[in-house]
């Protein structure tokens, strides 16, 4: 089989939209294995649920990954969670026959998922997404922040080259820089909560909607913007498969 593969520098989403206009025929996108959660309110700061959404928003099945772990910085890092992915993704895409037709209920909705820093992993469980909150903390890059903090990041990212802090001395006259920190983390440890099911070592599987808007009337309440059960049975099912190929354990799902 012969594949295409195309090397951008950009953000994910606009890579994304790039993606599409050079082809619509995708019948899957997952974005990812970012390295760091993409946890509770995070997500709206995550250019790998962006990029997912993007195509989700195009009318494809999207599913965005993440990694629980900043200082994976080699592929195996990353080895015991695509394992899972994979196998959440093969079962997506083998239950049923013909071409997908069950990736067909996963539009206009993307399918977070998270894994823990460590393995092994107690299996997936389709969690809610939590209220949890990094706060960044964006400061002034200056000479004092260069020297004072450097070991701060180097002690977040556990690599010399990701914690370098750019140097104010290397700036244009009258450019102000800034870099992220990275503040104080709040998590959502409430049962059920993706924050609590990856903390507690299962991959978490949320379903995000496309839209935000709070639901305020019973017509609004039956439209297929806040009711999607066969995007949850789907996604259950696929679980229930993946879990079985490798082995573990499946939480927080309903009753097929």
């Amino acid at each position: 089989m012969q594949l295409m593969a195309s090397l951008l520098t950009a953000p994910c989403w606009p890579c994304m939209a790039l993606c599409f206009r050079q082809s619509q025929n995708f019948d899957l996108v997952v974005s990812g294995i970012n390295r760091g959660d993409n946890l509770g309110l995070h997500v709206i700061y995550s250019g790998t649920v962006g990029a997912a959404q993007e195509a989700a928003i195009k009318g494809v099945p999207a599913i965005a990954v993440s990694l629980d772990n900043y200082k994976a910085l080699t592929p195996d890092g990353f080895k015991a969670g695509a394992a899972y992915i994979v196998a959440f993704v093969q079962a997506l895409c083998t239950r049923g026959q013909g071409a997908h037709p069950q990736l067909s209920h996963l539009t206009n909705a993307v399918i977070n998922t998270n894994i823990p820093a460590q393995d092994p992993f107690h299996g997936f469980y389709l969690a809610h997404q939590g209220s949890g909150i990094v706060d960044l903390n964006y400061q002034q890059v200056t000479k004092d922040t260069v020297d004072q903090k450097e070991g701060h990041m180097l002690e977040a990212y556990g690599n010399e080259q990701q914690a370098k802090t750019p140097n104010v001395l290397d700036l244009r006259d009258g450019v102000r820089t800034f870099r992220n920190f990275a503040g104080e983390t709040t998590w959502d440890m409430a049962s059920g909560s993706d924050s609590w099911a990856v903390k507690q070592g299962w991959v978490s599987i949320t379903p995000l909607g496309l839209r935000s808007d709070i639901i305020f009337s019973q017509e609004l309440s039956k439209s297929a913007h806040s009711t999607h059960p066969e995007l949850i049975q789907t996604v259950t099912a696929a679980m229930h498969i993946a879990a079985h190929s490798l082995g573990v354990r499946v939480g927080g799902t309903p009753k097929l």
